[in-house]
């Protein structure tokens, strides 16, 4: 059917083709392009919530080709792509509506990807392959990622992992999360639906964790002029991340910092082991006062976890918005835990599909360091232990931290605010992985 649009360019190119005058070519021309213009819109579409949907099929950016819709959530919808100069290599594309209210969560995560592997593309963070933005949307395209914890937990499993497996999982996260603090930014909302495994399309890095989804990161230092410049932490800020694995700091509108991600990776691995007390608690008033206990009385939730890592959340307590955390006491505790059941990050973890596991080792696929990370969890490239003066803030940087094994790629730019999501666990941010995106609720607002 012709609309309104198509019937103007059709009297447009016939006015065009009788014109005889000098510019009749020009003006020929130009009404074709409107005639074409007129259908570009047909292969995509808006929903309810003014969300850009794509058809399989459609193009974007002359090289990514929509293969089938992966997942949807508050801020967009991400789809699985085929690389049309590179078949074999599956991508997943995630598109955001200009029209979405808020700001854009998508150019946020492009700026945190592209600083943090500015330099060298850091292992456990995902490859971003292209960034644009269009009349009508924006979106990105990264590396194809796999299950992520929240759903490799209920897939295989009934509700906690063993030891063995949740310690060499918490070891990559941990490493993932002090790579972005070497780099100036804080996460603010980790949690298992963050942080997935590779896909198995890529045998190489399909054991790998890869943290994502930096709609909520937050630079708490900044690159500038050759030094590191701490930025000074607001008086009050808005409730930001996921209710459940948020920090205590964050229920009394705290600013947050590194400490807080290090808090989130805490809860997490405490609800693998034996769940967390708050775990069911719908009532926000209830989850944070029971936080609020445990902070003051962090010695009775670290019995809930092995002996090794009791000295973490007491650490923690001790710490400010601008403090560094001891990131070697939770990597040695976790090593000793992993050591004590005389496992590798190279055994199969107790609910890994054999065939797969077997898969990644017949392809001589590289290695896991992180058991061999001592030197990098001391190291402190970017030197901010307190509030901004003219003596500690400006530090020049040293660039990449010698001391990381895990070093590997290339990338730009700076990161604006965060954006909204709502509070509990189900239902809103995107992640570019198979097994769907971060269905959790957190609010944030500026």
């Amino acid at each position: 059917m012709f609309g309104k649009k198509d019937f103007l360019g059709m009297i447009g190119l016939q006015l065009a083709i009788g014109f005889k005058k000098k510019n009749g070519n020009y003006l020929r021309s130009l009404c074709a392009e409107k005639m074409a213009g007129a259908t570009k819109e047909d292969d995509f579409e808006y929903n309810s919530d003014k969300q850009i949907l794509f058809k399989v099929g459609k193009v974007i950016g002359k090289r990514w080709q929509i293969d089938k819709k992966l997942d949807e959530g508050g801020f967009g919808q991400v789809y699985q792509v085929i690389d049309l100069q590179n078949r074999s290599r599956p991508a997943a594309l995630k598109v955001e509506s200009v029209m979405m209210e808020g700001g854009s969560a998508i150019k946020l995560e492009i700026n945190v990807l592209e600083q943090c592997n500015k330099r060298k593309q850091l292992t456990h963070l995902p490859i971003l392959f292209s960034a644009k933005k269009h009349e009508k949307y924006v979106y990105m395209v990264m590396e194809l990622l796999g299950k992520n914890l929240r759903d490799f937990k209920t897939a295989y499993t009934k509700d906690l992992l063993p030891e063995k497996d949740w310690s060499r999982i918490g070891l990559q996260i941990l490493h993932a999360v002090k790579s972005m603090h070497d780099r100036g930014f804080v996460h603010r909302d980790l949690k298992p639906a963050n942080i997935v495994f590779g896909h198995q399309s890529n045998m190489a890095k399909f054991r790998t964790i890869h943290v994502l989804d930096f709609g909520l990161a937050r630079g708490y230092a900044f690159y500038k002029k050759g030094h590191w410049t701490a930025r000074k932490a607001r008086l009050r800020i808005d409730f930001r991340g996921t209710f459940r694995y948020a920090s205590p700091n964050m229920h009394r509108d705290e600013d947050l910092g590194r400490r807080d991600d290090i808090y989130s990776i805490m809860y997490i691995l405490l609800e693998f082991n034996v769940s967390l007390p708050w775990q069911f608690e719908k009532d926000k008033d209830k989850v944070q006062n029971l936080k609020w206990f445990y902070e003051d009385n962090p010695k009775k939730l670290s019995t809930m976890l092995p002996a090794e890592l009791g000295e973490v959340l007491p650490h923690l307590r001790q710490l400010t918005f601008y403090s560094r955390p001891n990131y070697s006491i939770l990597y040695d505790g976790l090593l000793a835990v992993m050591k004590r059941h005389r496992v590798t990050l190279n055994d199969r973890y107790v609910h890994e599909p054999e065939d797969l596991y077997k898969e990644w080792v017949k392809a001589g696929s590289k290695r896991c360091q992180c058991e061999d990370m001592s030197a990098f969890m001391k190291a402190d490239p970017i030197r901010i232990n307190g509030p901004p003066t003219s003596s500690t803030t400006t530090i020049q940087d040293p660039g990449p931290t010698k001391e990381d094994p895990m070093l590997e790629g290339k990338s730009v730019n700076t990161n604006p605010s965060g954006r909204t999501k709502s509070q509990f666990d189900r239902g809103s941010s995107v992640s570019t992985h198979t097994s769907g995106m971060a269905n959790s609720k957190g609010t944030q607002k500026k």
